[in-house]
């Protein structure tokens, strides 16, 4: 499971050329217990240059992380105005 993990993390890299070929995660993931290629493409954790959390502003940030970690029911869609914090409205599936 750590290498589908790995492989979906290094797939989805902001800077495209750092993002692996599909070839390469194929072979990652159908590897049987042998060597494990690396799909690092020499980025480390946490040392990304292609995003600097610096050119966003704080509340934009906020808002980003609200997005990401609220979990409010199975289908729901963001609702944003400009001087209103952002809410999020419920939408039925029937």
């Amino acid at each position: 499971m750590y290498r589908m993990i790995e492989a979906a993390a290094a797939c989805v890299r902001h800077s495209a050329p750092k993002r692996p070929r599909m070839v390469q995660v194929l072979r990652a993931l159908d590897n049987d217990g042998g060597h494990v290629m690396d799909l690092t493409n020499g980025v480390k954790v946490g040392q990304s240059t292609a995003f600097n959390p610096c050119q966003y502003p704080p509340s934009q940030i906020q808002r980003f992380q609200q997005m990401a970690f609220s979990i409010e029911g199975n289908s729901s869609e963001v609702d944003e105005t400009p001087n209103k914090p952002l809410t999020r409205t419920m939408e039925s599936k029937f």
